[in-house]
């Protein structure tokens, strides 16, 4: 059975190891995030997602707290 791959189809969200791919993050500081709260996920069964916005707010909130 082929795996079948949607190119250009844009994310709408992201796995934990995913997210700590994309944003350079450690994996346990992902689930850390994830634990304390501070992003918010979606369970589906033992699945956990992240929605694309909830990184990109979390991002925006960390680079806001450095700038300031």
């Amino acid at each position: 059975m082929q795996k079948r791959t949607f190119q250009g189809v844009e994310r709408l969200a992201y796995s934990p190891l995913e997210l700590a791919y994309a944003t350079g993050l450690g994996r346990s500081s992902v689930y850390e995030l994830i634990r304390r709260g501070d992003i918010s996920v979606v369970r589906v069964g033992k699945r956990i997602l992240i929605p694309r916005e909830a990184a990109e707010r979390l991002l925006r909130e960390r680079v806001g707290r450095q700038n300031a």
